[in-house]
């Protein structure tokens, strides 16, 4: 590698699902030996079988990001995660100081998403 990167790792999987179960394993497993990183989604893609110039039609691949169904959140839970996402372990006061809304409305609101999150795991 050439630069600020020291290794380039590409993950071919077939759902984000897959990517998340092997990019969580190296969290778990290596995170004390990675001082920075960055993730970047490509989607779809489409990967030609190595039969790609024979008579054989055989179908590409397609890799999609996202294999489930969109949530429905609101304008008070979008508010929530983009101030939780810099810094998660912010208290339920000070972003709902933020966001002028209440310590428990943040609180029921994060549960909410979490249990809609963990719902989307199980039937993904």
């Amino acid at each position: 590698m050439h630069g600020k990167w020291d290794l380039a790792l590409f993950l071919g999987v077939r759902s984000i699902m897959e990517f998340h179960e092997i990019w969580d394993s190296l969290m778990l497993n290596y995170k004390g030996n990675i001082k920075s990183y960055n993730v970047a989604v490509y989607a779809p893609i489409l990967n030609f079988n190595r039969k790609f110039f024979s008579k054989s039609m055989e179908e590409s691949i397609v890799r999609v990001y996202g294999g489930g169904f969109q949530e429905e959140v609101d304008g008070t839970d979008i508010k929530i995660i983009e101030h939780y996402a810099p810094n998660v372990r912010q208290s339920p006061i000070e972003v709902a100081k933020k966001i002028g809304v209440s310590a428990d409305t943040v609180r029921k609101r994060i549960k909410n998403l979490e249990k809609k999150s963990s719902s989307a795991i199980r039937s993904g």
